[in-house]
């Protein structure tokens, strides 16, 4: 490891000599001793220590004072004052150069060596604060993301480049006079969060045209932008708030990609709902003149072929349902469902007969899901009662696995065979539509949740259904 180097700038020789020796034995590497100022500044420049050891009191045109300043001018070199004076107006002149240190003659080794030690490692410290501080700034500066910072009150303290480019704003002081706490979409709620330490955000549209008529600072934007704004308290807890940071980006162009595509699906859900109805209504009118024809030739082998078209014109009215089924999934926004109505709404809409359905999920239970979620619970009752066999009870109930929750559905039927537990989940399986299982996993996979069928053929299904961290809940009654 590289010694410190240390420039002495003393003009009395028997004391540069006494510091030569000292240094030197302590471990530095000292540089040879100059008198003057213009000699230290030459110094300084040419072999560039690592600290100066200034006397105050020199020879020459210029005081340690004085050289001192000159050096900060040129170089980033930590400064340690060295004098016999004590007296506060020369200790005030020091300052306002910003020395690393202040020692008294004579000095002694412990208090020389303690003093040039801190001065390098504060040095040292400032060095890296300021290339983090430069780091920050190019962020800040560069950032593509407008952003706003203010005090505790809520005045605004600066705004970055892209923040006055995005309101198209020429001076900053033409929004010195801005409140964060008078935007309107900041409501005494969000306020309140803010003050106890919360993040606010927010989306909503920002009108150009209302901003001027209301005078609240000249722009050169017009029209109307959608923001997406996130306000962040500044400290480490609520009471060392220092300030607010406001990160705004510019979503007009997401806005409206996603009310073009929510139009186009507006469209081919009227499309696909036009010709879902005109095909159900031939299916109708081919389904009674079948049944007619049936009845009108008794002949065993006529009504085989009779009863087969008849079963292919079944099973397309189902695959239509299962198209106006499937459309709707992710159509809306996935949201907190109860589960405990989930399972009592589905077991409502299945003719379960003779067949238990018991709802073991406790009070307030909620899985964050898309709304099609009940039909999951409706599938997985009405294969439990078509193909369970012997079945006479299913179960729902939810279980703690490894830090996730798992949601059970459970029968004493028959149970699915080991060849079967994962292929029931393909499109096409099964001996109705094939797309019951199948529609369960998309609705499922939605927001992230997976299905598996984990039970003992013979002893009943149980159909395992994983919910990703952050998606349960229990709400409060």
């Amino acid at each position: 490891m590289k010694k410190p180097s240390i420039l002495i700038v003393e003009d009395e020789a028997l004391i540069a000599a006494n510091l030569f020796q000292i240094l030197s034995s302590l471990g530095y590497t000292v540089q040879k001793q100059v008198e003057t100022g213009e000699d230290a500044i030459l110094a300084v420049k040419t072999q560039k220590p690592d600290l100066v050891l200034m006397d105050i009191e020199l020879i020459g045109a210029m005081n340690g004072i004085e050289v001192a300043e000159k050096i900060r001018s040129i170089a980033d070199i930590p400064i340690v004052y060295l004098t016999a004076y004590t007296d506060d107006l020369r200790l005030k002149q020091a300052q306002l150069t910003e020395p690393y240190g202040y020692i008294v003659k004579p000095a002694n080794n412990r208090e020389l060596h303690a003093t040039i030690g801190m001065a390098l490692y504060k040095h040292a410290l400032d060095l890296q604060l300021r290339a983090s501080e430069e780091r920050y700034r190019a962020i800040y500066e560069k950032s593509p993301i407008a952003i706003e910072l203010y005090d505790i009150t809520g005045a605004l303290v600066h705004v970055n480049p892209a923040c006055l480019k995005l309101f198209g704003i020429g001076d900053i002081q033409a929004i010195h006079n801005i409140s964060l706490f008078a935007d309107p979409n900041i409501n005494n709620e969000d306020e309140e969060k803010l003050l106890k330490g919360e993040t606010v955000h927010y989306e909503g549209p920002f009108d150009f045209e209302k901003g001027k008529i209301l005078s609240l600072y000249p722009t050169s934007r017009e029209g109307t932008i959608w923001l997406d704004v996130l306000i962040t308290p500044l400290g480490e807890s609520v009471d060392s708030i220092t300030g607010f940071l406001v990160q705004i980006q510019d979503i007009t162009g997401r806005r409206q990609a996603e009310e073009s595509l929510s139009q186009a699906n507006k469209k081919l859900s009227l499309l696909s709902g036009i010709t879902r109805h005109d095909i159900n209504n031939k299916l109708t009118v081919m389904k009674g003149c079948l049944t007619l024809l049936k009845n009108e030739q008794p002949s065993l082998v006529i009504n085989e072929y009779f009863l087969k078209v008849i079963t292919a014109a079944q099973r397309i009215s189902a695959i239509i349902l299962f198209t106006k089924q499937y459309e709707e999934i992710g159509v809306k926004a996935p949201t907190w469902q109860d589960c405990r109505k989930l399972v009592d709404t589905a077991a409502k809409q299945v003719q379960i007969g003779q067949v238990m359905v018991k709802n073991d999920f406790p009070a307030g239970a909620e899985v964050f899901a898309d709304p099609l979620i009940v039909r999951v619970c409706y599938n997985l009752i009405d294969n439990a009662v078509r193909y369970g066999g012997k079945i006479t009870t299913i179960l729902f109930t939810v279980e703690n696995r490894d830090g996730y929750e798992v949601i059970v559905c459970e029968d004493d039927g028959d149970g699915i065979v080991e060849d079967e537990k994962e292929i029931i989940f393909e499109r096409g399986f099964g001996k109705n539509t094939g797309l019951g299982l199948f529609l369960i996993r998309e609705i499922l996979a939605i927001t992230g949740m997976t299905i598996q069928e984990t039970g003992e053929p013979g002893k009943g299904a149980r159909f395992e259904i994983t919910v990703p961290n952050g998606n349960w809940r229990f709400k409060s009654l």
